[in-house]
């Protein structure tokens, strides 16, 4: 209970992050060059052509990702900026792979179970979705099942992983730049939160403080995808201005 009201109440401190407007006003020029640069900047850093078969399937493509509400402060900060984009495996190479898989049931049948769950995870890794949040106040996994564990990867400050569940998805979460240790809460034996507070002190309004980066997706998958974004690129521009 005391995790769920400090995080209520750092949204409430940070409207400018929390997403929940109800009225809009117009960008300032400011403004508007930040989430144009925070645009570009994670854009950039995401494949568009991976290869392997992997397509787009959604992608944010307007400014949906940063919409100023009437309450906030002209040019005050700290800004947020949340892009996604989603990945498909091709239907064609997915097919291949399951009627491969199909032949062995008929020639197999002692080994049915087993290839149902490999067609299951054939399938479960047929997608990935990636978000990404510039300047990030909270960053959370939840889990459903199993342990999370805690991969390293270079240039962020923590990576936790979540593995898929009955009724929650495998996840990889990349923390770049400043941010509190994470943390796990646990609701009970098998599900809780891993969590992590961003720190948005110092520099100015348009100050690109940290960067979350959400990869939902089977592990493989997953660092498949996060070895062909730029996460150091990324790293690097922690502490610069996006005005």
């Amino acid at each position: 209970m005391q995790k769920i009201t400090f995080f209520i109440a750092g949204l409430l401190s940070l409207a400018p992050l929390a997403g929940f407007a109800q009225e809009l006003r117009p960008r300032t020029a400011g403004e508007d060059r930040f989430w144009k640069k925070a645009d570009a900047v994670v854009r950039k850093a995401i494949p568009h052509t991976p290869g392997n078969g992997w397509e787009i399937s959604a992608e944010t493509t307007d400014d949906s990702g940063f919409q100023p509400d009437k309450t906030w402060a002209e040019d005050k900060g700290p800004y947020s900026y949340v892009y996604e984009i989603t990945f498909v495996l091709n239907p064609e190479t997915v097919k291949a792979r399951l009627d491969s898989v199909a032949q062995l049931v008929v020639t197999a049948p002692e080994r049915a179970e087993e290839l149902v769950r490999q067609m299951e995870r054939i399938s479960a890794e047929a997608q990935c979705r990636i978000v990404m949040i510039v300047n990030s106040n909270y960053s959370a996994l939840g889990f459903c099942s199993g342990k999370p564990s805690f991969p390293t990867y270079p240039a962020t400050t923590a990576a936790v992983r979540v593995p898929a569940g009955a009724s929650c998805e495998a996840a990889t979460m990349l923390l770049l730049g400043k941010f509190a240790k994470p943390a796990t809460d646990k609701l009970d034996g098998q599900s809780g939160t891993v969590s992590a507070n961003g720190i948005l002190t110092g520099g100015g309004a348009f100050t690109l403080h940290n960067v979350e980066i959400k990869f939902r997706a089977a592990p493989d998958v997953a660092d498949f995808f996060i070895r062909k974004t730029d996460i150091a690129g990324l790293a690097a521009l922690v502490g610069t201005s996006l005005r």
